[in-house]
């Protein structure tokens, strides 16, 4: 049910379907309306916002247009299913609880999992910045849907924020929640940046793809609570097969 301490502004700029419209997005990007979920009627919807059955069909209609609920005839309105469409452009969560989220199965193989050595890769690592000696383990995993490899990751994490991080099954266990747990602390904060690269030879011979072939590269930093930077990623995804979706709008 809709959540009726949420509000709109009568007294706004912005239409009031619009604000409508935005509440209802930010329960589906947020997961508390998740796919399939069928919305209240046209008449309760009224009640709850306390306004007239024209502006609420207006947001449902730009909803619906944006791709975010769909209208099924004598049946009602629901949140539309996008078995396809990861929002990576503006949820900070991983790979795993997305494919979670949607009923993906998935395996994970670890390719690599060792203490860094390599002072050349401390030295441009994101943790340099907050400690001199940093304890870093690197982590490289190859994540495959339906038998086919679809994301390769490799992460750098440091590990004097959380200690026993080394130990865990990364082929059981995700690495947010590992991180999460040895250190007692929730990630709340990262930044991703997207780019097209090219696959060198033994990234496309993990993802069974031609060397040279374009792929989406997305480079990502997570903080934890306190700000402290905990992880770095290099990840490469194939977006043919694992597409990103965003909710984008303005006012």
């Amino acid at each position: 049910m809709l959540n009726l301490n949420t509000k709109i502004d009568k007294k706004s700029p912005s239409p009031l379907y619009t604000q409508i419209a935005d509440i209802i997005r930010d329960k589906v990007v947020g997961n508390e309306w998740s796919e399939g979920y069928k919305l209240p009627s046209e008449e309760i919807l009224c009640g709850v916002f306390e306004v007239s059955r024209g502006t609420i069909r207006k947001s449902i209609s730009l909803l619906i247009q944006e791709g975010v609920l769909i209208q099924i005839h004598g049946k009602g309105t629901f949140v539309k299913e996008n078995k396809s469409g990861h929002r990576f452009g503006q949820e900070l969560i991983s790979f795993a609880e997305s494919m979670n989220r949607k009923n993906l199965e998935f395996t994970t193989k670890v390719i690599d999992k060792y203490m860094i050595k390599d002072e050349n890769i401390i030295q441009t690592s994101e943790f340099i910045k907050k400690n001199n000696n940093p304890e870093l383990m690197y982590l490289k995993r190859l994540r495959y849907i339906e038998e086919k490899p679809i994301i390769l990751l490799e992460n750098i994490v440091d590990t004097s924020l959380c200690p026993n991080i080394l130990n865990v099954d990364f082929e059981e266990e995700t690495l947010f929640n590992s991180i999460e747990n040895q250190s007692g602390k929730k990630i709340n904060y990262g930044t991703r940046e997207f780019k097209a690269i090219r696959l060198n030879r033994s990234e496309a011979y993990l993802l069974n793809e031609t060397e040279g072939e374009p792929i989406l590269f997305i480079k990502q930093v997570s903080y934890l609570e306190n700000m402290e930077p905990v992880e770095s990623s290099n990840i490469y995804l194939k977006s043919d097969q694992y597409p990103i979706s965003s909710y984008l709008y303005r006012n």
